[in-house]
């Protein structure tokens, strides 16, 4: 549960419960400690009580951008505010399938597959996109970058990998001492799953990735003997996790020691855990971006292996964002990075 928000007469919570890929919006009992779905469907946040005492929350889904709504209990939700203008909310989204799959070791793995409407016609490229975190999910969520592409006619896989929340302790704990490698497995086990499919072209494949996620793409491109990915995409990714740890902000400290121990303690799985070390092994042309007002992930990290893949003599395409810190948010880069890499997958892919 997060979130949690007393309705003004202290007779009931109003909180984001998370569980399976979601977040749902939920009433809980203080008494008795009942909990009542308060609205369907979708991803909810930031729920509010208002002072006539309705209840006010975001709601996205896939087909949905985020928007400000009035929850009626057991009734429909009324919408308040539109996130983003009219017509972009009624462009023609995709909704996904929810799908899983088995990893190297047999640990089942869902993800999001979302099929462009022109693989009814031909075989498509597929990305897999595994999401930042790592302890965090990819839920019923209204992702419009994705979108975009998906409607361009690439399919887009989400994976929750192991390490992700909302599937229990067991498996959010699954990565823990053994980032970039049991975690790598379940993103190259996602390619495996979209390459056994028909509509899906196995030699074009993609794997992009942010914070996390851009970690788990380097990390899918020089452990993978089988080569299954044509191309990749690290956005403000770790390369080194031993000097991420040194160099970063204290929360990225304290999230590495708490899944990974120090450095100086498991200098092996560190190691191991980096994919700086194993460059020599990348054959496949990679986009590179970072923000250099980036405090959680330092800049370093990708200028780092920038270096290696030059003194490798890799193919490989390198951003740098002067305004931007761990997460792209103004406008001008934003569209930059997109346009980028549109031209980067359309150029490797299409």
């Amino acid at each position: 549960f997060s979130a949690p928000c007393w309705r003004p007469d202290g007779g009931v919570i109003a909180a984001v419960r998370t569980r399976a890929g979601r977040s749902d919006l939920v009433l809980v009992d203080p008494g008795s400690g009942t909990v009542t779905p308060a609205a369907p469907g979708g991803t909810w946040s930031r729920p509010q009580w208002a002072e006539d005492g309705s209840l006010v929350a975001v709601h996205e889904d896939h087909r949905t951008p985020p928007r400000l709504v009035r929850v009626e209990p057991g009734g429909p939700a009324t919408t308040l505010l539109e996130g983003v203008p009219a017509a972009v909310a009624a462009a023609p989204y995709v909704t996904p399938e929810r799908v899983s799959y088995r990893s190297a070791d047999g640990l089942e793995i869902e993800g999001f597959l979302f099929k462009p409407p022109a693989a009814d016609h031909r075989r498509v490229p597929a990305v897999v996109y595994p999401h930042g975190g790592p302890t965090s999910f990819y839920g019923d969520e209204w992702d419009g970058h994705a979108q975009y592409f998906i409607n361009k006619g690439y399919a887009w896989f989400a994976v929750n990998f192991r390490g992700s929340t909302s599937y229990g302790q067991a498996f959010e704990r699954a990565n823990r001492g053994v980032w970039g490698t049991a975690d790598t497995a379940d993103c190259l086990a996602a390619a495996d799953y979209l390459a056994a499919l028909d509509w899906v072209d196995p030699r074009r494949l993609a794997i992009f990735g942010a914070s996390y996620g851009s970690y788990l793409a380097l990390a899918s491109l020089a452990d993978d003997p089988q080569q299954r990915f044509a191309c990749g995409v690290a956005k403000f990714g770790d390369s080194d996790i031993a000097t991420s740890w040194a160099e970063g902000d204290r929360v990225g400290r304290e999230d590495l020691e708490r899944m990974m121990g120090r450095p100086a303690e498991a200098p092996d799985a560190y190691r191991a855990g980096s994919p700086l070390h194993r460059v020599a092994r990348i054959t496949r042309p990679l986009l590179v971006a970072h923000g250099e007002a980036d405090d959680r992930v330092p800049p370093r990290q990708s200028a780092q292996l920038v270096d290696a893949l030059r003194r490798e003599g890799k193919t490989f395409e390198y951003l740098t964002y002067p305004t931007e810190g761990h997460g792209f948010l103004r406008r001008e880069p934003q569209l930059h990075f997109y346009r980028r890499l549109e031209r980067f997958l359309d150029w490797h892919l299409m």
